[in-house]
């Protein structure tokens, strides 16, 4: 079962951070001596050491401004930019001090090194079942150049340390981005017949490094180095065929996609419904996720280990718009809508994608996204008047006041407010502008935006307690990896397949007026934006679209095209011929660290 691997984690932590250590990677003091030596020698404590690798990765998922604020899907719910929200591209949000890049620096150079050791300790161990220590060193290989591809993709240039640091290391240098890619490629293809088919993991081990896992990243990166986003990657036309391949061996393995995507994050593709923690165990689209419990105790983090009521993901709150007392009718404990920051918040565009003036049409819009927010209890209002459980209190209307919708039918917000008279509204307008409404007493201001509901968890009231994994990879991502490969190889007519595939599952066209698909694709007319739109579909959120951008070069056209926010800043157009915001910049911490003079800033950063 799912805890029972989460239990091997935190009770390995406790040994890991025993350990002499720092906080920083280039810096590693020794990890070496008898008592962790001879734990490590052991087939149980190597067992151990290995689970610890998977530890960073809630780590990880806790930063996920990283991967998807200030991208064409993501902005911020915010009245000034915030700069651990990495949305506005100006100094404020993309400096050498910025806590949120320091962190991210932190944590995945710390996933490398525990990685690194358990690579070079499988030799050590005495006594143990030699297919077994395979299977675990190929984990740990896997692992390292999974938070490698992170730190190469947002860094560039890189410290690049494949073996386990076992002194201080002060003078270091960057490897170029070349150099990176070969070597997580070479890693990878050493590994991925060492690996076990996901269908086969049971029990305990499910959840760990699969098959399909291996290949799914191994597509990722030979479609990247393939895009060769700054011509120095070492990439070529090969390389979309590996990709290609790769993804096409995952898509074989895993079978035919889920009837809804929606299966892949809620019970029955139902979100009212409560306890669902188990989605990457139980879910067979789900290839590879950073997994969590609604057992506490069970989600260790880095520097975390108690298992304490600040351990768990917070998905459910960064990217769920908060709702709360400030609204009539929500309940002030135990209410189903639970917590919520809102500090990200989709775009027009993300929700406009999907079609919501054909209701029913996707069925992702009904379900990655929630539309209206109902009443729990009775309560009075300041004119006297009441508001009852039932009542819709918000409402996203999808359409202007007096729009015509594709069915002829015409929008009239009066409608909603014959039996709703405290319903508040918020329009496309609203919504694009960021907009102020109010609700209650007239003087709290709330911003309009969307409510994101992909990883909503009812009932949790905590930020950083919840309970639900994070689908990274899934099979449905195997099958746009594929398409987009297979596009820039030359074959649009696998590509379009591919791309009619991940639609159809999701689509109605019985409620298209037209019974056609407006986003219908052909060899003859499919394009990488048409790719980059329904992967904003189906995976928005998860930890993909600031690399898309980046990888297909549209970070510069799409970003201010659909993110009001950057464009009223201004800056990421005017860098257009620059490329800086191509690369974050190295954490100012790590630049003092390093005695090296040759170990420079990132073009266009101030130290």
């Amino acid at each position: 079962m799912k805890t029972a691997i989460l239990k091997i984690f935190t009770i390995l932590a406790a040994i890991v951070l025993l350990c002499p250590g720092c906080e920083d990677y280039l810096t590693e003091k020794p990890k070496g001596d008898l008592t962790t030596d001879l734990v490590y020698s052991t087939p149980d404590g190597y067992e151990r050491l290995v689970a610890s690798c998977y530890i960073p990765l809630r780590n990880v998922s806790k930063y996920s401004p990283m991967a998807i604020s200030g991208t064409d899907l993501f902005t911020v719910n915010a009245d000034e930019g915030n700069s651990d929200l990495m949305n506005d591209y100006t100094a404020l949000s993309f400096n050498t001090t910025n806590g949120m890049i320091d962190m991210w620096w932190k944590i995945l150079y710390k996933g490398v090194q525990w990685c690194n050791t358990a690579i070079e300790r499988a030799d050590g161990v005495e006594g143990g079942v030699e297919e077994t220590i395979k299977t675990r060193r190929a984990e740990a290989v896997f692992l390292k150049n999974f938070y490698y591809f992170f730190l190469v993709q947002s860094f560039g240039d890189i410290p690049y340390r494949d073996y386990e640091v076992s002194s201080p290391e002060t003078d270091i240098s960057r490897t170029p981005e070349a150099d990176v890619y070969a070597g997580m490629i070479a890693d990878l293809e050493a590994i991925k017949e060492d690996l076990p088919k996901k269908a086969s993991l049971s029990g305990a081990d499910e959840g760990r490094v699969c098959w399909e896992a291996c290949r799914q990243l191994l597509a990722e990166i030979y479609l990247t180095r393939g895009w060769d986003y700054n011509g120095k990657l070492g990439g070529s036309d090969k390389d979309f065929k590996l990709a290609a391949q790769y993804a096409d061996d995952v898509i074989s393995s895993m079978g035919a996609l889920q009837g809804n995507s929606a299966d892949s994050f809620f019970p029955d593709g139902d979100w009212t419904k409560d306890g669902y923690d188990a989605s990457s165990d139980k879910n067979s689209e789900i290839i590879f996720s950073f997994r969590f419990s609604s057992d506490r105790s069970s989600n260790t983090e880095i520097w975390n280990t108690s298992g304490d009521n600040n351990v768990g993901s917070n998905m459910h709150y960064m990217l769920t718009a908060g709702i709360s007392t400030t609204w009539y009718g929500i309940l002030d404990i135990n209410s189903m809508y639970g917590a919520g920051g809102g500090g990200n918040v989709p775009t027009s565009y993300a929700y406009e994608i999907l079609h919501p003036e054909m209701k029913g049409f996707d069925k992702r819009a009904n379900t990655f996204f929630n539309d209206a927010i109902i009443a729990e209890v009775e309560e009075e209002t300041k004119d006297g008047t009441k508001v009852f459980p039932g009542d819709t209190v918000v409402f996203i209307p999808g359409a202007e006041d007096g729009e015509v919708l594709a069915d002829g039918t015409v929008i009239n917000y009066d409608d909603y407010r014959i039996n709703n008279p405290h319903i508040v509204i918020f329009s496309p307008t609203d919504i694009a502008e960021g907009n102020l409404c109010y609700s209650k007493d007239g003087l709290t201001e709330i911003r309009a935006r969307f409510f994101f509901w992909k990883f909503f968890e009812p009932y949790n009231r905590y930020e950083n307690m919840g309970s639900k994994d994070m689908p990274y990879m899934r099979l449905a991502g195997s099958y746009l990896t594929a398409a987009e490969a297979y596009l820039m190889a030359g074959n649009k007519g696998r590509a379009a397949e591919l791309y009619t595939a991940v639609r159809a599952r999701s689509i109605d066209l019985s409620m298209s007026p037209t019974g056609k698909d407006p986003d219908a694709r052909t060899a003859a007319n499919i394009t990488i934006d048409d790719i980059l739109d329904e992967r904003g579909r189906e995976l928005s959120g998860e930890f993909h679209r600031w690399f898309d951008l980046k990888r297909t070069k549209t970070l510069y056209t799409r970003v201010p095209k659909y993110n009001t926010r950057v464009k009223k800043a201004g800056e990421l157009e005017q860098d257009a011929s620059v490329g800086k915001y191509l690369l974050r910049p190295i954490p100012d911490n790590e630049i003092q660290r390093v005695t090296n003079p040759d170990f420079k800033q990132n073009p266009g950063y101030l130290i």
